[in-house]
């Protein structure tokens, strides 16, 4: 007989027979007692046992104290010593085991050749599983081909994205860091340190070489003659000839 630890809605089963004779089957009982010692302790009373005639002399004790299913820390397995005593019958002693629970109801575990426990809730190809232990992923343990296809749904992520909250929303953080670190928020949210030379935009990329002449070079950039505002005010400053549509 074992008992998980914690679990106070068990019984244990035993025979009363005649104290006199040590054969007689008893049906019924007058002034049960019963007590217990867990793992070397102390013997302590029942508060109030509940013992009840099951048939022929078989009767069952309900297991509902808790300091009779509690094992101390850092031990998974101890023996309860139950003694059950009655004017009619010989005292009987029971000892069962009490064990911690290591594993979830319902789940499978395999044993790794490396010792380490792999748990399943269905029952599936534990081979192969991902290494995690309790404090942290093992080191390079997630690679492309350890996330199954469609692992990571399109879903989740616009759930996260659309309700989460920008001061608390990884996705959307890290997004921002990647078009910081491009100087992209520069074009619509952060004002540039210099709106002459414009040190944010690279020398001689794409959009250096299209805002200037000479190489590529941000500094020749002039905001008053060469902004789009400023080159629309010269073009609208040219003046038309007779009879020629005007620019403005």
């Amino acid at each position: 007989m074992r008992l998980k630890q914690g679990d106070t809605s068990r019984v244990i089963y035993f025979v009363a027979v005649d104290s006199v004779d040590l054969n007689t089957r008893e049906t019924s009982l007058t002034s049960g007692a019963v007590w217990y010692s867990i793992d070397g302790g102390a013997k302590t009373d029942m508060t109030s046992p509940t013992i009840t005639h099951v048939n022929n002399g078989v009767f069952k004790l309900a297991i509902d104290e808790g300091l009779m299913v509690t094992i101390p820390a850092g031990v998974d397995s101890v023996e309860l010593a139950v003694e059950i005593t009655a004017d009619e019958m010989a005292t009987v002693t029971r000892t069962i085991e009490v064990y911690r629970e290591k594993i979830t109801a319902g789940k499978t575990a395999l044993i790794g050749s490396d010792s380490k426990v792999l748990i399943s809730t269905n029952a599936q190809d534990l081979s192969g599983t991902l290494d995690v232990n309790t404090k942290k992923i093992t080191g390079n343990a997630i690679t492309a081909a350890a996330i199954a296809p469609f692992a990571i749904a399109n879903a989740t992520f616009a759930v996260d994205l659309t309700t989460t909250p920008y001061a608390t929303n990884i996705i959307a953080q890290a997004v921002r860091v990647a078009l910081d670190e491009l100087n992209l928020d520069h074009l619509m949210k952060v004002a540039t340190s210099n709106r002459t030379t414009l040190p944010e935009v690279v020398d001689d990329t794409v959009l250096a070489n299209l805002m200037t002449k000479t190489d590529g070079d941000t500094s020749d950039f002039d905001p008053t003659t060469d902004s789009l505002e400023a080159i629309s005010d010269k073009i609208a400053a040219i003046p038309t000839a007779s009879g020629q549509p005007s620019l403005d």
